[in-house]
């Protein structure tokens, strides 16, 4: 019995130190950082992306030109957030009084918002 709850204290306390609780900066969390967990994310076991906790596109803006932000570019898989920039003439000319010709882009944005704090994103761009 002792053995099996070291060996479980020993695994939370390494998924700790690989996933960290805290900060990657603040790793000792010296500052008192909490987590608010409206705004986590980690796409795993999801095949789209959380409508409780994100927009496929921002609700306040177009995008910025000549990329209109379209929600077709959001894409969740195989336990990852994927966002497209493409050429596409249909989309983008609905808006071509605004300035949005031919290319779209993607955005993802927090339902909840946040005055400050500390955000923290892993992204590969590629």
């Amino acid at each position: 019995m002792y053995k099996l709850v070291l060996l479980s204290t020993m695994a939370i306390l390494s998924l700790d130190n690989v996933y960290g609780a805290y900060p990657y900066t603040d790793s000792k969390n010296r500052y008192g950082w909490t987590q608010d967990w409206s705004l986590s994310d980690e796409f795993w076991n999801q095949n789209s992306l959380n409508g409780n906790k994100w927009y496929d596109y921002n609700p306040t803006w177009l995008g910025r030109q000549p990329g209109l932000f379209d929600p077709n570019n959001v894409a969740v898989k195989d336990g990852k957030l994927y966002m497209y920039s493409k050429v596409d003439w249909s989309t983008a000319s609905k808006q071509a009084s605004k300035g949005y010709k031919k290319f779209t882009t993607s955005a993802v944005t927090a339902k909840k918002a946040i005055k400050y704090g500390y955000i923290e994103i892993k992204a590969k761009v590629g």
